[in-house]
């Protein structure tokens, strides 16, 4: 079957098989105590507690959500992977998942303690005139 006979997103490039690599400039949050955590966040809406795996090797984590479904008129295929390379300083061991209700797949560790605080500055920008 093709990715279009078998209910794919053709455009998904997930679906073809091909991995992706998860790039997040700054995996960390401060809580409400400002304690500082690896926070990743996946969207796993589509698919079924069960059809999802999570999993760590070395420091290389991995997303994996796999669905099925046929009947008489239809068969609908659906999956992807995420792939992410957790910070030298982040304990696999220590990472632990969630999903919500709608399907928000929250994957957190504890921040080693020599995490910076992430800190916004304005940057001011010069205006040339034209000649």
């Amino acid at each position: 079957l093709s990715p279009w006979d078998a209910g794919r997103d053709p455009f998904d490039m997930a679906h073809w098989g091909l991995q992706d690599v998860l790039q997040v400039d700054s995996p960390y949050v401060e809580d409400v105590s400002g304690n500082k955590k690896l926070n990743l966040k996946f969207d796993c809406s589509r698919f079924k507690p069960e059809e999802i795996t999570v999993k760590a090797i070395d420091r290389n984590l991995t997303v994996h959500a796999k669905h099925e479904e046929s009947g008489p008129d239809k068969r609908m295929y659906r999956e992807f992977t995420r792939s992410y390379v957790l910070p030298e300083n982040v304990d696999p061991s220590k990472l632990t998942s969630s999903l919500s209700s709608d399907g928000v797949l929250c994957i957190e560790a504890p921040a080693p303690k020599d995490v910076p605080t992430r800190r916004e500055r304005l940057i001011p920008t010069e205006h040339l005139a034209i000649q």
